[in-house]
């Protein structure tokens, strides 16, 4: 507990310093879906120790994302895989120096609630799950389903796939639909799946599979609130949320 004071403590002299705290701010977000299990968490613990609101406009895909931020959106603070962060910066549109790694996502297969679940430890029982799955759905311009897309081709199963698998409208992630029975199985990030209710996490790709996906943040280069969004990235690293990172099954960093 007293770890936690402390690092709240932290963040608030850093708010202070910025002038958060006096003229609290309204600090615009936008994020990846994928950060969306944080947040959920951290995000008013951070509104309630530096009195500034976060505005957070969320996507399942950075791409798509990265698009509105070229278009002129205006944002403080983008939250998105490291890639797209990294081009943001090199086209001036992040400030290099704000950037800083926020989490590792694993992948994992998810499944309705009461059905039985397959091994997919191995390479050879998570093709057979996939070959024996009645149906499967994936997040349409999401990393994670355009990686298993690879991997069908990678396992030699893509023609067998093809008539199991549902895509679910742009904005709409696939473990909704296993939430509500459309689907038997799915693959995204596991956090994500821990939202839903009738979904059952069957475990993490395998090892020799596993494609982490990794967010990273930075300050917009024309930011209204820069001090606040440090603020913000110094809170999302401090050691209070890396506990609530690690407790959401990600890992920080």
């Amino acid at each position: 507990m007293k770890k936690i004071l402390f690092a709240i403590a932290a963040i608030m002299v850093v708010a202070m310093e910025s002038g958060s705290i006096a003229d609290a701010a309204e600090i615009k977000v936008i994020s990846s879906f994928g950060m969306h299990s944080i947040m959920v968490d951290l995000g008013p613990q951070f509104e309630k120790a530096t009195g500034n609101k976060l505005n957070i406009t969320y996507d399942t895909s950075s791409v798509r994302l990265k698009k509105q931020i070229d278009t002129g959106e205006a944002f403080d603070i983008a939250i998105l895989t490291t890639d797209v962060i990294d081009d943001l910066i090199k086209e001036g549109k992040i400030i290099a120096d704000t950037r800083s790694d926020i989490v590792r996502v694993p992948m994992g297969i998810g499944i309705r609630s009461g059905l039985p679940k397959p091994d997919i430890g191995s390479v050879d029982g998570f093709k057979r799950a996939l070959l024996d799955a009645k149906s499967f759905a994936y997040t349409q311009g999401s990393v994670s389903g355009n990686y298993m897309l690879q991997l069908f081709d990678r396992l030699g199963i893509a023609d067998a796939m093809k008539s199991k698998i549902t895509v679910p409208p742009v904005g709409t992630t696939a473990v909704e639909l296993v939430s509500k029975g459309e689907v038997q199985m799915n693959v995204d990030l596991i956090p994500e799946m821990l939202l839903w209710p009738n979904v059952e996490i069957v475990g993490p790709l395998p090892a020799a599979l596993q494609n982490d996906l990794r967010f990273a943040a930075g300050v917009g280069s024309r930011a209204r609130e820069s001090g606040a969004s440090k603020a913000l990235i110094e809170f999302l690293t401090a050691p209070a949320a890396i506990r609530v990172i690690k407790a959401k099954g990600m890992h920080p960093g």
